[in-house]
């Protein structure tokens, strides 16, 4: 293929530095190419039958480099490196996509593809979706680039990428990848639902995150320093609760059961549906808790209600003595509490 007379013509002319050294090499055109440049890239596109003469230079160098089978694939690398640059992603996908021809080529040039650095999924994503990338970046506002992630509250084929590709990015443990795609494109966690009662905190991203400990502890407050969910258990006389960063009992329900309850309670208690045909939304909503104990007794321990109905009840029938003996042990078991509670603390 060198003694080609073609090939042969177009190759001195490229070594002719004389002539290459009187080209103007600093005026740059619309395409970012000096006059010389210009010239060394309509030699490179001679033609030679049916290819170019770069086509046949890198022939050469694969066979040359005892890589006599891998010459086609030498000059579709070729073609990438032209486009899109020789550290491109595009060109480490073509490396990902033909791993013979990449191994071939590192162990002729070691230093110059070598892959100690790159991160396969992040290279897919970044070639797969670079037009959405492009897309995505041009968008001005918050609000925009959430409805272009999520039309209509579902995550794209991109959105999921996008946080794929975030996850390798942060270094985001195998183990716990898949949590942290779910948590930042599943909305369903991370929103309110349009059914919850007005003025009522989410619950769902808190319950998630009970469900998910070890992405919670590990990841979200571990990896990313972010501040740590009530996810703490507490119990109390039997009843399970939850204690917020301060070491305070949390409103969030413990489990997915007993918030379905309590917002069942607040849509009851607002007059927004009637329990047991009670036209009264006070009296529907004490009968609920009645007949709901493990709800009624929660609400207690973390301060919702300061007595149970059924405590509220029996103490209707109190006489004066026993209403000051019930108030006195009340006072001395909230002084216990307190004293262990700031014990808890210290311990932290």
């Amino acid at each position: 293929m060198k003694t080609e007379a073609v090939y042969r013509e177009t190759y001195n002319k490229l070594q002719d530095k004389d002539y290459l050294d009187s080209l103007d090499d600093e005026a740059k055109d619309e395409n970012g190419l000096t006059e010389r440049d210009r010239y060394i890239a309509e030699l490179k596109a001679t033609a030679i039958g049916e290819q170019t003469y770069i086509d046949v230079d890198r022939r050469i160098e694969a066979i040359e480099n005892n890589g006599s089978e891998f010459q086609d694939a030498w000059v579709e690398h070729g073609k990438k490196v032209d486009e899109f640059g020789g550290s491109s992603n595009e060109v480490k996908y073509w490396f990902l996509d033909n791993p013979e021809a990449h191994k071939w080529a590192r162990s002729i040039w070691e230093d110059k593809y070598n892959p100690t650095d790159w991160v396969e999924p992040i290279i897919r994503i970044n070639v797969d979706y670079a037009k959405q990338d492009d897309e995505y970046d041009a968008i001005e506002t918050p609000e925009e680039r959430k409805r272009y992630l999520f039309p209509n509250g579902v995550a794209t084929d991109y959105c999921v990428a996008r946080y794929t590709r975030q996850s390798y990015e942060k270094d985001i443990p195998d183990a716990y990848r898949r949590d942290y795609i779910t948590w930042f494109t599943d909305l369903s966690i991370t929103e309110k639902p349009e059914d919850y009662p007005t003025g009522i905190a989410n619950f769902e991203d808190n319950w998630w995150m009970l469900e998910h400990r070890g992405f919670h502890d590990q990841v979200w407050v571990g990896l990313l320093n972010n501040q740590a969910y009530p996810i703490e258990m507490r119990t109390k006389d039997g009843v399970q609760y939850l204690i917020d960063v301060e070491g305070k009992p949390s409103r969030t329900p413990p489990t997915r059961e007993m918030g379905a309850k309590y917002l069942e309670y607040i849509r009851i208690s607002r007059g927004d549906v009637k329990y047991k045909g009670l036209e009264s939304k006070g009296q529907g909503a004490d009968q609920y808790r009645l007949d709901n104990p493990d709800l009624d007794e929660w609400g207690v321990v973390v301060g919702i209600w300061a007595k149970t109905m059924s405590e509220k009840r029996k103490q209707l029938g109190e006489t004066p003595g026993e209403r000051a003996e019930r108030e006195a042990q009340e006072l001395i078991d909230w002084f216990k509490e307190e004293q262990e509670r700031l014990r808890q603390e210290a311990l932290r």
